[in-house]
């Protein structure tokens, strides 16, 4: 059984494995182009060539800042206080069969409520605000987080706002697309990072393109959604949730708003 070596050598900043059998000539192969981070020796951080030619894919992996964040996790609408005067000029925000709860109120299941298809802690809000994270960013740095996580922020019906009506509008009882970028400015100054939280498939049944939809068989926007006799709802929701239709992701209108404007 012939053994096979391998030895590692740098040559003006390219990596070049030397392999050999008994009685063979060594002859290189060159496996990376970049040079390594400074005072790393790559055949001590490697255990065999094949490692080592993904040297420079593991170098970009490790410089991204996705990898090994420390995510904090936060829902607008539960997170900071509003401040009462502020929040009873914006009650109108939240008309019936939504509920404005009380800070100090605990959450407690709902009952189903036929007349929008949900349940009511699915609209019950204890208003909180985009400008409400914004002001609590040194707590959120003080924890040692990289990255804030914002549940979906997009305008929709629920407190949760996994039931979109427009994916690129700011749901208006949180703020405005400038408080988003507020926050983004200030997370950069501190080198940390925001990820807006989003689910493409289904939007909301409460959304006027899809009432639009099922009112009216011409409508544009028929063809976003999947809707026929076929499905026990009239339509297909997402695990048959009454306020989640799902979009037609078939159909290249839908395609071209989700992936190309």
């Amino acid at each position: 059984m012939r053994k096979r070596h391998l030895s590692i050598l740098m040559v003006g900043g390219v990596v070049l494995a030397l392999g050999c059998e008994h009685g063979t000539r060594k002859t290189p192969v060159v496996l990376h182009q970049e040079a390594p981070s400074p005072g790393v020796v790559l055949d001590d951080i490697y255990a065999s060539s094949h490692d080592l030619i993904r040297h420079a894919v593991m170098e970009e992996r490790r410089n991204d800042w996705r990898n090994g964040a420390v995510i904090y996790q936060i829902i607008v609408d539960r997170f900071a206080p509003p401040d009462p005067e502020d929040l009873e000029a914006r009650a109108h925000l939240y008309p019936a069969p939504k509920q404005l709860r009380s800070w100090d109120e605990e959450p407690r299941r709902g009952t189903y409520n036929n007349e929008v298809g949900l349940w009511s802690h699915e609209i019950d809000f204890w208003g909180g605000t985009l400008p409400g994270v914004l002001d609590h960013l040194d707590y959120v740095e003080s924890l040692g987080v990289d990255v804030l996580y914002l549940n979906p922020i997009h305008e929709a019906y629920t407190n949760h706002k996994y039931d979109a009506f427009d994916f690129a509008a700011v749901s208006p009882e949180y703020g405005t697309r400038a408080d988003v970028v507020a926050i983004v400015d200030d997370l950069d100054s501190r080198g940390m990072h925001l990820v807006l939280d989003g689910v493409f498939n289904h939007k909301g049944a409460q959304s006027p393109a899809f009432q639009e939809a099922m009112a009216d068989p011409t409508s544009p926007w028929r063809e976003w959604f999947l809707i026929g006799d076929e499905y026990e709802m009239g339509y297909r929701g997402w695990y048959n949730v009454e306020n989640l239709p799902e979009l037609n992701l078939e159909n290249p209108n839908v395609r071209a708003r989700l992936w190309n404007d």
